[in-house]
């Protein structure tokens, strides 16, 4: 597969997005497109499957290498499989598994036709190097505990990382060193 650089959408974003869901979305790209190490989206608990359909979609259009999703605890994987295996494309309505290939370990190097590989922190782990040869984007979904291990997996990537949360995790603001994203209602925690 040719690798192909990173460039933002000319999709139209799709209808119904509030405008901090809207925000959130263009600086979320912006920042891919600097090539920002590492953004956590903090988004409410019902924000999350939209707004992460929306954007998984707007940059698998675009070509980019394959986009690892990391399960934020491998108890979490089976969440993440269904929401791939049940998104439709806001763009024109057909289901993921139709648009994009998957591969759902990465325990054996990538097939040349896939575009995303659903994985948890153990097995990334068992092939790092080979995740980092393959993949042009990480995407951490799910629940996330701040740990040295997670540290050393983002650290590890030059390409961006992202995590999507609907915590209010100072940890987990920290592993994505308070590069933020917010649309959460919430009082959003300050960075130190």
């Amino acid at each position: 597969m040719e690798k192909k650089t990173l460039h933002l959408s000319t999709n139209p974003f799709p209808a119904g997005l509030t405008t901090a869901e809207h925000t959130a979305l263009v600086a979320l790209e912006t920042r891919i497109m600097a090539r920002q190490p590492k953004t956590l989206v903090v988004v409410d608990p019902e924000q999350v499957p939209q707004m992460l359909t929306v954007s998984v979609d707007r940059l698998l259009r675009e070509a980019v290498q394959p986009i690892l999703v990391l399960a934020g605890t491998a108890s979490f994987k089976p969440e993440v499989v269904r929401w791939w295996e049940t998104a439709t494309s806001p763009i024109d309505g057909r289901h993921f598994t139709d648009l994009y290939a998957a591969q759902y370990a990465l325990t054996s190097p990538l097939a040349p036709e896939t575009q995303v590989c659903i994985s948890t922190l153990r097995e990334i782990q068992l092939s790092l190097h080979q995740a980092r040869q393959a993949v042009g984007l990480v995407l951490v979904y799910g629940p996330l505990v701040a740990s040295h291990v997670w540290q050393l997996v983002l650290d590890s990537f030059t390409v961006p990382c992202l995590g999507w949360s609907d915590r209010q995790d100072v940890g987990v603001r920290k592993l994505f060193g308070w590069h933020v994203v917010s649309t959460s209602r919430r009082e959003p925690i300050r960075g130190a």
